[in-house]
């Protein structure tokens, strides 16, 4: 593989270890919550979704890491198969966007979002309508973290393969910026 394509590929797995970094810190903290409403458990697993599939999705510049295919291989683990596919296809088709025919088939009696008719305002002689999200989630944050750790193990060797066969022994302990080639960062 030639200098500039390892580089690339070395930027796309940066980027979505730490999309995946970001996607564990949330599942961590989330699993930690004693007062989660339906609210704040879409927009937890909207954040996870997001986060965890970013990588995936095409983008300028880097492009997807799916040209990468080890990153959709699991083999090795075909329930995190089973997770991965969940979470693509909720961040399409329902957290990043708003798919209403899939909602109707996916979820089908139990749709997504309702709206309420109630007379709680009877004394006051008109109608108060509200909207409110039905629990939509996602796999166990256990189930999510397995994926994310069997992601970022992935991400680490391949990693660490590039940079060794960017011959990166020879650079010394600092910060690099990641371009063409490896430029230090300038210290203040």
């Amino acid at each position: 593989m030639k200098k500039k394509k390892m580089i690339k590929k070395l930027k796309r797995v940066i980027w979505a270890e730490h999309s995946w970094m970001c996607a564990s810190e949330l599942c961590r903290k989330a699993a930690t919550l004693t007062d989660r409403t339906v609210n704040l458990d879409h927009a937890i697993f909207t954040g996870i979704a997001c986060s965890y599939a970013r990588p995936f999705t095409e983008n300028t510049g880097l492009g997807s890491i799916t040209v990468d295919s080890e990153f959709e291989d699991f083999s090795e683990n075909p329930r995190c198969e089973a997770i991965h596919d969940e979470i693509m296809e909720f961040r399409q088709s329902l957290f990043a966007h708003q798919d209403e025919k899939w909602a109707s088939e996916k979820m089908g009696d139990q749709k997504v979002y309702k709206l309420h008719i109630t007379d709680r305002e009877a004394e006051a002689g008109h109608k108060t309508y509200f909207t409110r999200m039905s629990g939509v989630a996602l796999s166990s944050f256990d189930e999510i973290l397995e994926l994310l750790e069997y992601q970022k193990a992935k991400a680490i060797t391949v990693k660490n393969k590039i940079l060794t066969d960017l011959e990166a022994g020879e650079l010394e302990i600092g910060e690099y910026e990641i371009t063409e080639c490896f430029h230090p960062v300038p210290k203040p």
